[in-house]
């Protein structure tokens, strides 16, 4: 049961591109089996001490391989999301996708009835 719940919570806490550069490392996965990781923190300090780099917001407990970025562009830089030239250059497009998201789906009062 203890593999299961340190799988569940590697699952819970990283991203998909951080989840597969740890797959990729055999080695790393045999570590992984043979260490007691029962928290957020001990899976932290799982990737430091095996020198995977990975970034975290302030308000966020998911771990990334990269800064991600938010919905409007902007990228997590030292724990905070911040917007840069090229970041508002892309504003727009991003809007614009987001409205055509929300226009497809159905509105929920009618989903409702």
């Amino acid at each position: 049961m203890a593999r299961l719940e340190k799988m569940a919570l590697l699952f819970s806490v990283c991203s998909t591109p951080l989840l597969s550069h740890i797959a990729a490392s055999p080695p790393l996965i045999a570590e992984f089996k043979n260490t007691r990781i029962t928290s957020p923190e001990a899976l932290r300090k799982f990737l430091t001490h095996n020198q995977i780099a990975f970034v975290v917001a302030k308000d966020d407990k998911f771990l990334h391989n990269e800064a991600p970025e938010n919905q409007w562009g902007e990228r997590l830089v030292k724990g905070a999301y911040q917007c840069t030239l090229s970041e508002l250059l892309r504003a727009p497009y991003r809007l614009t996708l987001e409205t055509q998201h929300q226009m497809s789906r159905p509105s929920e009062s009618i989903v409702r009835r």
